[in-house]
């Protein structure tokens, strides 16, 4: 007898009940790991996840780990567990609702990340050859084209500020700053200190590209850092690649194949 085998998911859309809702099989879609690794056992290589997860929050919203949207707060870091390489999350007003609406995507690979920061006139060809023609001749997205997706690809400063707000304080937000108190130091101890302070910042920013899954500060911030010294420079200049490699690849101002090698090593 034959064995029945399902093909993986490219994607997979989760529109059950909300990350609010306190009842136990709300509980289940958003904080059980082992539902949350069969969600990700179910995916292609490639393929995708997305999760709506309630109401947008607002700048003066509390941390999400001790209000009601604790399953929110704490979702990321289960699907990291699970297995998800890239996580993100963006706010969308066209859902009908008296206010914007949030979503998560969670990717299994970095070839899904990387599609994330295409540029919008990217978008807006893939668009134009795989979508389904209409009668009309109008477009057929309503809401959603080229320029839409790249308002997606960075978190809003409200999630940025509810994040950080999180106790204890993720590491990416936490500000260096020097003790002014402190008169008996030279300036060349304080520039010391300065520049260990700024290799500091520069380095949760490495940690994020090639680490951490989901950091609403850095997603925000990434290119925020000081440049010294050849190591931190080539860093800064790796980082950046990472996220905008289609982008400098048709840029005749810069050597790309030279860059590339690089960040490669």
């Amino acid at each position: 007898e034959e064995e029945y085998k399902e093909d993986p998911f490219d994607v997979l859309i989760m529109d059950a009940l909300d990350p609010q809702d306190d009842i136990p099989f709300a509980d289940l879609l958003y904080t059980d790991l082992s539902f949350l690794k069969a969600l990700y056992g179910s995916l292609s290589h490639d393929g995708i996840i997305v999760m709506q997860l309630g109401g947008a929050p607002y700048i003066s919203s509390p941390p999400e780990n001790v209000a009601l949207n604790a399953k929110r707060g704490i979702l990321t870091q289960i699907l990291s567990r699970a297995g998800f390489k890239s996580i993100h999350i963006f706010e969308e007003s066209h859902c009908g609702f008296h206010a914007p609406w949030s979503f998560l995507v969670a990717m299994k690979s970095e070839v899904s990340r990387k599609r994330w920061y295409r540029l919008g006139a990217e978008v807006d060809i893939d668009i134009h050859r795989r979508i389904l023609r209409n009668h009309s001749g109008k477009p057929a997205l309503k809401h959603f084209d080229g320029a839409m997706m790249t308002s997606y690809q960075l978190p809003s400063k409200a999630f940025e500020s509810v994040y950080c707000k999180a106790t204890p304080t993720p590491e990416s937000c936490v500000e260096v700053t020097m003790d002014s108190n402190n008169s008996n130091k030279n300036n060349e101890e304080e520039e010391e200190e300065t520049m260990k302070g700024r290799k500091e910042i520069r380095s949760q920013s490495v940690r994020r590209t090639r680490q951490n899954t989901f950091d609403m500060y850095l997603d925000r911030h990434t290119y925020e850092k000081n440049n010294s010294g050849e190591g931190e420079s080539k860093n800064i200049l790796c980082d950046y690649f990472y996220y905008n490699e289609s982008r400098l690849k048709y840029n005749i101002a810069i050597d790309y194949e030279n860059i590339r090698k690089l960040c490669e090593n």
